[in-house]
């Protein structure tokens, strides 16, 4: 995969940096709201303690990239966007999820721009999926709009999950 998931990356709009301890409220808070519960599950974040050692785990782990949002105009967290290597999908897996006051403003699409950039960039990487429940149709949408096509279902620990494929352009 070879991604820098310390590489500081941004536009105008927006700066995605690696997660760490410091955005242990902003993870507690997102990681709670309803939608990422229905959505990406459960990760027993009851607490900014839980956040703490969630944050830790994600960090000593190399095959999970996780970077945070952040609005450059007022330096609020808005999201995340994550590289995971999944030991079910034959490459990475991107991900995103936003704060629900947050969406539909294009935060979750120029994040994934900067990220699926930067990833693409080196010459070992030539293609990524990216999962969604099958109900999920803001993420199938925002999926398609980055240029994924669907690929196939499968099912993953009891869940009907839709695979898309995106592939470097040669």
């Amino acid at each position: 995969m070879k991604l820098d998931k310390y590489q500081i990356l941004k536009n105008d709009r927006i700066e995605l940096t690696s997660m760490a301890e410091a955005n242990a409220v902003f993870i507690h808070t997102l990681m709670t709201s309803p939608d990422w519960l229905e959505f990406i599950g459960d990760r027993k974040i009851y607490s900014i303690l839980d956040a703490i050692e969630y944050i830790k785990k994600v960090q000593a782990n190399p095959a999970v990239n996780f970077w945070i949002i952040t609005n450059n105009a007022n330096g609020t967290p808005v999201g995340v966007v994550t590289i995971i290597k999944k030991d079910y999908l034959a490459y990475p897996d991107i991900g995103f999820a936003l704060l629900p006051a947050y969406y539909r403003e294009g935060y979750a699409y120029e994040a994934s721009k900067l990220i699926l950039h930067s990833y693409f960039s080196s010459d070992s990487n030539t293609e990524i999926l990216a999962t969604s429940l099958k109900h999920n149709y803001r993420s199938m949408g925002l999926l398609e709009k980055l240029g994924f096509k669907y690929k196939e279902e499968i099912l993953q620990d009891g869940h009907e999950l839709n695979v898309y494929s995106l592939s470097r352009l040669k």
